[in-house]
Protein backbone atom coordinates (compact mmCIF):
# COMPACT_ATOMS: atom_id res chain seq x y z
CA UNK A 1 0.00 0.00 0.00
CA UNK A 2 2.78 2.30 0.91
CA UNK A 3 4.64 2.27 -2.07
CA UNK A 4 1.62 2.44 -4.33
CA UNK A 5 0.97 5.74 -2.39
CA UNK A 6 4.52 6.51 -3.45
CA UNK A 7 4.74 5.76 -6.79
CA UNK A 8 0.78 7.68 -7.38
CA UNK A 9 2.96 10.82 -5.69
CA UNK A 10 5.49 10.80 -7.85
CA UNK A 11 3.45 10.37 -11.06
CA UNK A 12 1.25 12.90 -9.64
CA UNK A 13 4.84 15.43 -9.18
CA UNK A 14 5.85 14.77 -12.52
CA UNK A 15 2.49 15.42 -14.33
CA UNK A 16 2.90 18.74 -12.47
CA UNK A 17 6.19 19.08 -13.77
CA UNK A 18 5.03 18.28 -17.21
CA UNK A 19 2.83 20.57 -17.18
CA UNK A 20 4.44 23.59 -16.13
CA UNK A 21 7.05 22.42 -18.60
CA UNK A 22 4.60 22.49 -21.24
CA UNK A 23 3.09 26.07 -20.15
CA UNK A 24 6.71 27.57 -19.67
CA UNK A 25 7.88 26.14 -22.86
CA UNK A 26 4.80 27.42 -24.38
CA UNK A 27 5.01 31.09 -22.70
CA UNK A 28 8.59 31.84 -22.80
CA UNK A 29 8.58 31.66 -26.60
CA UNK A 30 5.30 33.66 -26.82
CA UNK A 31 6.55 36.11 -24.46
CA UNK A 32 9.98 36.31 -26.40
CA UNK A 33 8.86 35.63 -30.18
CA UNK A 34 5.52 37.57 -30.10
CA UNK A 35 5.63 39.94 -27.28
CA UNK A 36 8.69 40.93 -27.43
CA UNK A 37 8.30 41.32 -23.04
CA UNK A 38 12.14 39.79 -22.89
CA UNK A 39 11.95 40.15 -18.79
CA UNK A 40 9.02 37.60 -18.70
CA UNK A 41 10.13 35.47 -21.22
CA UNK A 42 13.33 34.95 -19.07
CA UNK A 43 11.57 33.80 -16.36
CA UNK A 44 9.42 31.36 -18.36
CA UNK A 45 12.44 29.64 -19.60
CA UNK A 46 13.91 29.20 -16.64
CA UNK A 47 11.16 27.52 -15.26
CA UNK A 48 11.42 25.44 -18.77
CA UNK A 49 15.35 25.19 -18.18
CA UNK A 50 14.42 23.31 -14.36
CA UNK A 51 11.67 21.71 -15.00
CA UNK A 52 11.96 20.06 -18.64
CA UNK A 53 12.93 17.12 -20.06
CA UNK A 54 16.44 17.17 -21.65
CA UNK A 55 15.22 17.82 -25.59
CA UNK A 56 12.88 20.97 -24.21
CA UNK A 57 15.25 21.78 -21.85
CA UNK A 58 18.58 22.47 -24.70
CA UNK A 59 16.27 24.70 -26.69
CA UNK A 60 14.96 26.49 -23.45
CA UNK A 61 18.81 26.78 -22.93
CA UNK A 62 19.54 28.65 -26.26
CA UNK A 63 16.82 31.54 -25.89
CA UNK A 64 18.25 32.43 -22.44
CA UNK A 65 21.37 32.72 -23.75
CA UNK A 66 20.26 34.97 -26.45
CA UNK A 67 18.09 36.61 -23.94
CA UNK A 68 20.76 37.69 -22.05
CA UNK A 69 22.44 39.08 -24.96
CA UNK A 70 19.33 41.38 -25.80
CA UNK A 71 18.03 42.24 -22.38
CA UNK A 72 19.44 45.97 -21.89
CA UNK A 73 19.33 47.13 -18.55
CA UNK A 74 20.04 50.95 -16.86
CA UNK A 75 22.03 52.35 -14.15
CA UNK A 76 20.05 55.63 -12.43
CA UNK A 77 21.66 58.06 -10.78
CA UNK A 78 20.30 60.52 -8.86
CA UNK A 79 22.00 63.99 -8.25
CA UNK A 80 21.94 67.33 -6.23
CA UNK A 81 21.69 70.32 -7.37
CA UNK A 82 26.05 70.21 -6.97
CA UNK A 83 25.53 67.31 -9.20
CA UNK A 84 26.53 64.64 -5.78
CA UNK A 85 25.11 61.77 -6.26
CA UNK A 86 22.05 61.17 -3.34
CA UNK A 87 19.93 58.07 -2.00
CA UNK A 88 17.04 57.77 -3.69
CA UNK A 89 14.33 55.12 -4.46
CA UNK A 90 13.28 54.28 -8.10
CA UNK A 91 9.49 53.33 -9.80
CA UNK A 92 9.30 51.53 -13.48
CA UNK A 93 6.52 52.68 -15.51
CA UNK A 94 5.16 53.70 -12.01
CA UNK A 95 5.57 50.33 -10.38
CA UNK A 96 8.37 50.20 -7.58
CA UNK A 97 11.09 47.67 -8.23
CA UNK A 98 11.32 44.56 -6.01
CA UNK A 99 14.41 44.68 -4.06
CA UNK A 100 16.10 47.79 -5.31
CA UNK A 101 19.41 49.07 -4.09
CA UNK A 102 21.14 52.26 -5.03
CA UNK A 103 23.54 52.18 -7.97
CA UNK A 104 22.42 48.66 -8.86
CA UNK A 105 21.45 47.98 -12.62
CA UNK A 106 17.90 47.85 -13.61
CA UNK A 107 16.71 45.01 -16.31
CA UNK A 108 13.85 46.13 -18.42
CA UNK A 109 12.30 45.33 -22.06
CA UNK A 110 13.53 47.92 -24.97
CA UNK A 111 11.26 50.89 -26.06
CA UNK A 112 9.92 53.54 -23.94
CA UNK A 113 9.67 53.44 -20.02
CA UNK A 114 9.07 56.34 -17.74
CA UNK A 115 11.58 56.66 -14.56
CA UNK A 116 9.76 58.13 -11.06
CA UNK A 117 12.92 58.90 -8.80
CA UNK A 118 11.42 59.20 -5.03
CA UNK A 119 14.24 61.05 -2.74
CA UNK A 120 13.64 62.41 0.94
CA UNK A 121 12.27 66.00 1.26
CA UNK A 122 11.93 66.74 -2.54
CA UNK A 123 9.32 66.36 -4.97
CA UNK A 124 9.40 62.92 -7.38
CA UNK A 125 10.99 63.70 -10.58
CA UNK A 126 9.65 61.68 -13.80
CA UNK A 127 12.20 60.75 -16.95
CA UNK A 128 10.95 59.51 -19.70
CA UNK A 129 13.81 57.23 -21.71
CA UNK A 130 14.12 55.31 -24.48
CA UNK A 131 16.31 51.85 -24.49
CA UNK A 132 17.28 49.85 -27.12
CA UNK A 133 17.57 45.66 -27.27
CA UNK A 134 21.32 44.72 -26.21
CA UNK A 135 22.44 48.18 -24.40
CA UNK A 136 23.86 47.26 -21.70
CA UNK A 137 24.55 49.45 -17.86
CA UNK A 138 23.53 52.53 -19.55
CA UNK A 139 23.29 55.20 -16.71
CA UNK A 140 20.38 57.60 -16.46
CA UNK A 141 21.09 60.73 -14.33
CA UNK A 142 18.57 62.69 -12.70
CA UNK A 143 18.73 65.75 -11.39
CA UNK A 144 16.56 65.84 -8.05
CA UNK A 145 16.96 69.57 -7.82
CA UNK A 146 17.26 72.51 -9.66
CA UNK A 147 20.72 72.28 -11.45
CA UNK A 148 23.27 75.20 -10.23
CA UNK A 149 24.59 76.52 -13.17
CA UNK A 150 28.22 77.29 -13.16
CA UNK A 151 29.00 81.25 -13.14
CA UNK A 152 31.71 82.40 -16.22
CA UNK A 153 33.63 85.59 -16.24
CA UNK A 154 34.81 86.52 -19.23
CA UNK A 155 38.78 87.64 -19.69
CA UNK A 156 40.90 88.70 -22.40
CA UNK A 157 44.53 87.87 -21.16
CA UNK A 158 47.59 89.52 -22.31
CA UNK A 159 49.44 87.23 -24.42
CA UNK A 160 52.80 86.09 -24.02
CA UNK A 161 53.79 87.38 -27.05
CA UNK A 162 52.82 90.81 -26.22
CA UNK A 163 55.68 91.40 -23.13
CA UNK A 164 58.05 89.51 -25.20
CA UNK A 165 57.45 92.24 -28.08
CA UNK A 166 57.45 94.99 -25.76
CA UNK A 167 60.90 93.59 -23.99
CA UNK A 168 62.42 93.78 -27.11
CA UNK A 169 61.15 97.22 -28.05
CA UNK A 170 62.66 98.43 -24.72
CA UNK A 171 66.01 96.78 -25.13
CA UNK A 172 66.02 98.06 -28.64
CA UNK A 173 65.19 101.26 -27.39
CA UNK A 174 67.95 101.64 -24.65
CA UNK A 175 70.62 100.13 -27.52
CA UNK A 176 69.31 103.60 -29.62
CA UNK A 177 69.88 105.84 -26.64
CA UNK A 178 73.18 104.51 -26.07
CA UNK A 179 74.46 104.86 -29.54
CA UNK A 180 72.44 107.73 -30.30
CA UNK A 181 74.39 109.98 -27.39
CA UNK A 182 77.45 108.42 -28.59
CA UNK A 183 77.10 109.28 -31.91
CA UNK A 184 76.02 112.92 -30.48
CA UNK A 185 78.66 113.73 -28.60
CA UNK A 186 81.15 112.41 -31.40
CA UNK A 187 79.61 114.94 -34.12
CA UNK A 188 79.60 117.67 -31.46
CA UNK A 189 83.62 117.34 -31.19
CA UNK A 190 83.68 116.81 -34.65
CA UNK A 191 81.88 119.96 -35.62
CA UNK A 192 83.72 122.31 -32.98
CA UNK A 193 87.14 121.76 -34.99
CA UNK A 194 85.49 121.89 -38.70
CA UNK A 195 87.19 121.63 -41.28
CA UNK A 196 90.50 121.76 -39.92
CA UNK A 197 90.42 118.77 -37.29
CA UNK A 198 92.97 116.79 -36.98
CA UNK A 199 92.59 113.14 -38.03
CA UNK A 200 93.25 111.44 -34.78
CA UNK A 201 89.81 113.76 -33.60
CA UNK A 202 87.68 111.79 -35.98
CA UNK A 203 85.76 108.54 -34.56
CA UNK A 204 86.87 106.18 -37.49
CA UNK A 205 83.48 104.04 -35.72
CA UNK A 206 80.98 107.01 -36.26
CA UNK A 207 79.14 105.88 -39.23
CA UNK A 208 78.62 102.26 -37.74
CA UNK A 209 77.28 103.55 -34.40
CA UNK A 210 74.86 106.28 -35.99
CA UNK A 211 73.77 102.85 -38.34
CA UNK A 212 72.95 100.99 -35.33
CA UNK A 213 70.84 103.58 -33.62
CA UNK A 214 69.15 104.05 -36.71
CA UNK A 215 68.29 99.87 -36.88
CA UNK A 216 67.40 99.77 -32.72
CA UNK A 217 64.94 102.27 -33.93
CA UNK A 218 63.45 100.41 -36.34
CA UNK A 219 63.52 97.78 -34.30
CA UNK A 220 62.09 99.29 -31.26
CA UNK A 221 58.99 100.76 -32.88
CA UNK A 222 58.55 97.56 -34.86
CA UNK A 223 58.22 95.55 -31.59
CA UNK A 224 56.34 98.27 -30.12
CA UNK A 225 53.51 98.35 -33.17
CA UNK A 226 53.51 94.43 -33.01
CA UNK A 227 52.73 94.21 -29.05
CA UNK A 228 50.12 96.41 -29.90
CA UNK A 229 48.43 94.37 -32.72
CA UNK A 230 48.85 91.15 -30.50
CA UNK A 231 47.13 93.16 -27.55
CA UNK A 232 44.14 94.32 -29.64
CA UNK A 233 43.47 91.19 -30.91
CA UNK A 234 43.96 88.68 -28.34
CA UNK A 235 41.48 86.69 -27.95
CA UNK A 236 38.37 86.57 -25.45
CA UNK A 237 38.27 83.23 -23.25
CA UNK A 238 34.94 82.51 -20.31
CA UNK A 239 36.52 80.65 -17.21
CA UNK A 240 34.05 78.96 -15.08
CA UNK A 241 33.94 80.85 -11.77
CA UNK A 242 33.38 78.01 -9.26
CA UNK A 243 32.77 79.35 -4.64
CA UNK A 244 32.77 76.30 -2.66
CA UNK A 245 32.19 76.84 1.57
CA UNK A 246 32.90 74.00 3.80
CA UNK A 247 32.61 73.96 7.74
CA UNK A 248 36.26 72.69 8.80
CA UNK A 249 37.49 72.35 12.55
CA UNK A 250 40.10 72.45 14.83
CA UNK A 251 41.59 71.57 18.91
CA UNK A 252 40.29 75.00 19.56
CA UNK A 253 37.40 75.77 17.92
CA UNK A 254 35.91 76.02 14.23
CA UNK A 255 35.43 78.20 11.86
CA UNK A 256 34.17 78.67 7.81
CA UNK A 257 36.78 78.23 4.91
CA UNK A 258 35.63 79.67 1.49
CA UNK A 259 37.17 79.00 -1.64
CA UNK A 260 37.60 80.08 -5.15
CA UNK A 261 38.55 79.08 -8.46
CA UNK A 262 38.49 81.76 -11.08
Amino acid sequence: MLVAIVVLAARAARAEDDAACQEAYVAGQRHYKLDHDLVTARGELLTCAKTCPDELRASCGRWLEDLAREIPSIVVRARDAQGRDVAATVDLDHRAIEGYVDGQPIELNAGPHELTIHRAGRPDVAEAIVVTAGQKLRVIDVWTEPRAMPAFVVRRPVPTATWVLLATSGVALASFGVFATWTTIEFSKTSACSPTCAPSAKDDGFDAKAAVADVSLGVAATAFLAAGVFYLTRPTIRVEQRVSAAPWLVARGAGFGLSATF
